[in-house]
């Protein structure tokens, strides 16, 4: 590398640094000073609002994201370091969580004064499980479950499940004991059940990048997401994400192996996935992509492949549906129409250039200050790289990845009816972010001093971030 190019990088090191740093303590600053700068946009729903925290919770917090800095960049086993991840992801999120001076209920009151609550009583007072989804229409129809009829019937099931595990150890008698033994259990056994994404996305990583270390990055920027550590107790953080990133990795192995049953089982997967929610359903916009990984070694007859493994995708979501008709009486097509007209009649949207215009900058503003600027201001930086690699007629693997899931985001503005709460309900997309965001680093022409002293303030800066977050608006 000559001595322009050299300083061209540097420049660029320097000004991507900047940037996203002077973007991450603005951000504290507002948070800190109380500017309510993010409350003025259209329906912004979480308020500035202080909280006073106990710091020796916060030190703790510290200490177990530094064991988990160190785990990723040390040599080890990487199957140690994921486990290692997940092991210090949950004790960050326990650790913020105390940090409120609440002891458990600082998860727990998160299924007690959340609107979700709802599926944890609904599910204490189910004493069949299958009776309970195969009447999930009637249970739907109740006024009192406002957030049921939005759903398909998946996220009771897993309430449900929790539920009778908690039955199980502590033998609660009425529906309202019952209740608080789901909570109590749900608040010790979640916050590591959300971590446990890291397993797919590690392989999905890997596959998408070919390299382990970015993999193993893209797991670490995952459990430094403001959003994942403080929006807790809910389907939307604990299993969303896992539902997501296991039908993408079983499609990149069914197409790269060409192997059919990979592609039933991804139509499982993917089929069991829209059974807990209907919005998961945009992750199959990226199961195109691994018929592109590498253009040059596509064989000469490209579509043999792509349909053998859209007939194999197509025979397992068929034998799903059939088994969920026959088995749990579903109907996907009746609970999904009832499902939009419950949200848009909850949400009274208005399907007009003005409603997508005008709360789409809520969403986006929304989104990118709960995931931390920093990631958020790389995603848009990694949006542009991969413009300028098609402008150049130059796209691999990352780029083609990176367009499909600028499309998504832009599919979900326009119609996903949604009103702010996309910290919550977008928090499924954070793991396909945080593969971008670690392959971007590790893949500017920059020294390896460099890419780790970025990386790591990348990280710092999000751990900042979640500590004003919960420090002056926190999730309610």
């Amino acid at each position: 590398m000559n001595d322009s190019a050299k300083n061209e990088t540097t420049l660029g090191f320097v000004t991507l640094l900047l940037g996203i740093t002077t973007a991450a303590v603005i951000h504290w600053l507002i948070l800190a000073l109380r500017i309510p700068v993010l409350d003025s946009f259209p329906d912004w729903k979480y308020k500035l609002q202080p909280i006073p925290v106990f710091h020796a919770w916060i030190a703790l917090a510290f200490v177990a994201f530094g064991a988990a800095i160190l785990v990723s960049f040390i040599k080890l086993d990487y199957r140690i370091k994921i486990v290692a991840l997940i092991l210090l992801g949950t004790a960050l999120q326990f650790s913020f969580a105390y940090s409120k001076g609440k002891g458990l209920d600082g998860i727990r009151d998160r299924m007690v004064t959340l609107g979700h609550g709802e599926f944890a009583n609904a599910a204490a007072e189910q004493t069949d499980t299958l009776s309970a989804l195969r009447d999930y229409e009637t249970l739907a129809k109740k006024k009192l479950y406002g957030h049921i009829p939005s759903k398909p019937p998946g996220t009771l099931l897993f309430y449900m499940l929790t539920e009778r595990v908690s039955h199980a150890l502590w033998h609660g008698s009425t529906p309202a004991e019952r209740g608080d033994d789901l909570r109590t259990f749900a608040s010790l056994t979640w916050p590591f059940i959300s971590y446990l994404v890291l397993i797919p996305l590690f392989y999905l990583a890997r596959e998408l990048t070919g390299n382990t270390e970015t993999a193993v990055l893209a797991c670490l920027t995952y459990i430094a997401i403001p959003s994942v550590t403080l929006i807790t107790l809910h389907t939307d953080q604990v299993i969303y994400p896992f539902l997501t990133v296991l039908p993408l990795l079983l499609a990149v192995y069914a197409i790269r192996r060409k192997n059919f049953w990979l592609a039933v089982l991804c139509g499982i997967a993917t089929y069991m996935t829209v059974y807990f929610s209907f919005g998961l359903a945009v992750v199959a916009f990226l199961f195109p992509l691994p018929l592109f990984f590498k253009p040059g070694d596509i064989p000469p007859r490209p579509f043999i492949p792509a349909l053998k493994w859209i007939g194999g995708f197509a025979a397992g979501w068929l034998l799903a549906d059939r088994l969920a008709a026959i088995i749990l009486n579903y109907d996907i097509f009746l609970r999904y129409r009832l499902a939009i007209e419950h949200h848009a009649n909850w949400k009274a949207w208005e399907n007009t250039l003005g409603t997508v215009l005008r709360f789409g900058l809520t969403n986006i503003a929304e989104f990118s200050a709960w995931i931390g600027l920093p990631v958020a201001l790389l995603s848009f930086v990694c949006v542009g790289v991969a413009i300028d690699q098609f402008i150049n007629r130059k796209p691999g693997t990352i780029s083609l990845y990176t367009a499909i899931l600028t499309g998504i985001f832009i599919f979900l503005l326009v119609f996903g009816r949604t009103k702010g709460e996309t910290a919550r309900l977008w928090l499924f997309l954070v793991p396909f972010l945080c593969v971008s965001a670690a392959n971007f680093i590790q893949t500017r022409g920059w020294s390896a001093r460099s890419k780790t002293v970025f990386f790591v303030m990348v990280l710092f800066l999000e751990f900042g971030t979640t500590y004003f977050t919960l420090h002056y608006q926190d999730f309610s």
